[in-house]
C-alpha cells in the first residue's frame, strides 16, 4: 500500500452508535439535495461545494484488538476457457451460473452492448470487443435469462449480433452478491481485499465488521466533486483506485464497499437509483447481516435481513438521519 498514514479507527464503544447514522446504510452520494453522478445520461447532475481531499495513498486500518470474526474462503469468479461454448464471434461460459455469474467474450470491429433480460427487467452493459472475458452477475434470482449481444450499426443505433437463453438455479439467493463481477471488480490480491481482511481481523462479527468499515471509509475517502462534474456514461469504478486516490463519487464508494464486504463473506448489493424528493441519481449498498440482531439508540436491525447503508452522505459530513426507505428508489441491483 502506498503512502500509508497510521490512524486509530477502531473505537468499540462508539462503533455501534456511529454505524450508520442512517440505518445500517452504506451507500453513496452527496448531501442536502446535492447530486451524485454515476455516469448516467438520465439527467443533469448537481454538484455540491465540498472540496475533495487532495491527499492520496491508502490509509492504514489500525484496530486495537484482535477480533473473532472468521473470514470464509474467498469467493472468486473467472471465465472458464475450457468449458466455454464457441459461437464464432461470441464465446459463452455458463459453467458457474449456480454461483451467480456467467462469462462472455465477444469479437467485433464495432462497439458492443450486452443485455441481460429476465421477465420485465433488462440490464444493459458496455462490453469490450476484443475477446477479453467479461464477468456478468446473474442478479435477478432463479429462472430463465436471455443474453443478447448488440453491435453498433450507427450513432446510438445497435442491432442484435447474437442471443441465447439460459436457465439459472442459484446455490443461494445471495450467490451473485458474494463475488466479483463487472460492476464490483476485484480479486484476491486487490488492496481493497487486504483492507477488508485487516478490518475483519479487528472485528468480532459481521455486524461489527460492517460498522468498522463504515467508520473507516467515512474517515478515509472524500467526495470528488470534479469527478462528479466530468464523469461520463458507462463509467465503471475501480475499488483499488478509489482507495489509493482517497476520493471518489457515489458509484466509487458503493463499489469499494461492496468489494470489501463481499471479499469477507458478507453479501452486499450495489444499487443505483434515486434519492430524496429532488430525484438525485445515486448509488448505495445493502448488506446482509446474519448475526443474531442488535439494537442501539440510532437503529434497530433485525437478524437475517438486508440493511441499507449509505456512506457517501456520512463521508460528506452529514450525520443526520437521511429518512425512511421510501426516499430511496432503487432501479438496478448489481
Amino acid at each position: 500500500m502506498l503512502d500509508m498514514i497510521n490512524s486509530k479507527y477502531f473505537r468499540k464503544q462508539n462503533t455501534y452508535s456511529l454505524i450508520i447514522c442512517v440505518t445500517v446504510i452504506i451507500a453513496l452520494c452527496l448531501i442536502f439535495g446535492a447530486g451524485c453522478s454515476i455516469g448516467t445520461d438520465d439527467e443533469d447532475i448537481e454538484v455540491s461545494d465540498l472540496e475533495a481531499d487532495d491527499q492520496v495513498g491508502i490509509m492504514e486500518y489500525s484496530g486495537d484488538k484482535e477480533g473473532e470474526y472468521v473470514t470464509p474462503e474467498f469467493n472468486d469468479s473467472a471465465f472458464n476457457d475450457e468449458k466455454a461454448d464457441d459461437y464464432g464471434q461470441v464465446r459463452l461460459d455458463i459453467s458457474s451460473v449456480n454461483l451467480g455469474y456467467f462469462g462472455i467474450e465477444v469479437s467485433s470491429d464495432n462497439s458492443l452492448k450486452l443485455q441481460v433480460i429476465k421477465g420485465d427487467d433488462t440490464y444493459t452493459y458496455d462490453i469490450n470487443s476484443e475477446m477479453n472475458p467479461e464477468i456478468i452477475p446473474l442478479n435477478m434470482g432463479n429462472g430463465k435469462y436471455e443474453i443478447k449481444v448488440m453491435e453498433a450499426i450507427g450513432e446510438q443505433k445497435y442491432a442484435k449480433l447474437w442471443s441465447d437463453t439460459i436457465n439459472v438455479e442459484l446455490d443461494t439467493k445471495y450467490s451473485a452478491f458474494l463475488r466479483p463481477s463487472k460492476m464490483v471488480n476485484y480479486n484476491q490480491d486487490s488492496q481493497c481485499v487486504k483492507l477488508g481482511q485487516e478490518i475483519a481481523n479487528a472485528s468480532d462479527s459481521d455486524l461489527e465488521l460492517v460498522s468498522n468499515a463504515y467508520e473507516y471509509l467515512c474517515e478515509a475517502i472524500s467526495y470528488d466533486n470534479n469527478k462528479a462534474a466530468s464523469v461520463t456514461s458507462g463509467y465503471i469504478p475501480d475499488p483499488d483506485a478509489t482507495l489509493e486516490e482517497r476520493k471518489g463519487i457515489c458509484f466509487d464508494y458503493a463499489a469499494l464497499s461492496a468489494a470489501i464486504f463481499r471479499s469477507q463473506g458478507i453479501p452486499c448489493q450495489l444499487i443505483t437509483g434515486y434519492v430524496t424528493s429532488e430525484n438525485v441519481y445515486h448509488a448505495w449498498n445493502k448488506v446482509y447481516i446474519k448475526s443474531e440482531g442488535w439494537v442501539t439508540v440510532e437503529i434497530s436491525a433485525d437478524a437475517n435481513d438486508w440493511q441499507r447503508i449509505d456512506i457517501t452522505f456520512a463521508a460528506s459530513g452529514i450525520d443526520e438521519e437521511l429518512g425512511e426507505d421510501n426516499e430511496y428508489t432503487q432501479l438496478y441491483v448489481y
